[in-house]
């Protein structure tokens, strides 16, 4: 019976780049392990020279090189699912798949701005991050002063920060 040593018997993956790179490694330790030093003795021979067959030689670096089993057509078609990119993936009307996290350890607040707000340019928190009250800036909050706060919020404007409402801004 005669073997084809250069494929991998049926079922067999080739021998891959990162068992090559492995072998490799275990040849220098398999030298290490036996003490083989890198000089050249007194007599002009390097013992590496000799070492280094019956390093390749080795059981470990041997076992290393064989080939694993293939893996089966279904995993292979997984994989390559997972890598391919939809061919819509990167077309401008396509949906992403939902919202970022934002910052890892950071609570994201989202505030639904008024729609008479919005129109006018203002926002729902002081740059200090505290919360504007809404009410207090579309017609009037008796719960506290201008310029002071309520439990909705501060009592400022939602355009300037002023100590008045944004109906009342600009003029």
């Amino acid at each position: 019976m005669k073997f084809d040593l250069s494929n991998p018997p049926k079922g067999f993956a080739r021998c891959s780049v990162s068992q090559l790179v492995a072998a490799d490694k275990m040849v220098f330790q398999v030298m290490i392990e036996k003490g083989v030093k890198p000089k050249r003795s007194t007599g002009g021979d390097c013992a590496m020279d000799t070492e280094l067959l019956e390093a390749l030689h080795s059981y470990q670096v041997s076992f290393g090189l064989m080939p694993l089993p293939a893996k089966a057509e279904k995993e292979k078609e997984k994989e390559k699912k997972k890598t391919e990119v939809p061919k819509n993936a990167f077309d401008k009307n396509a949906k992403g798949k939902g919202k970022g996290k934002g910052k890892a350890g950071v609570r994201q607040r989202f505030f639904k701005i008024p729609q008479a707000i919005y129109q006018k340019g203002g926002v729902a928190e002081t740059p200090a991050g505290e919360a504007i009250c809404f009410s207090y800036n579309l017609s009037h909050c008796a719960n506290g002063p201008d310029g002071g706060s309520c439990a909705k919020g501060k009592h400022v404007c939602c355009k300037c920060f002023g100590a008045h409402g944004i109906k009342d801004h600009g003029s």
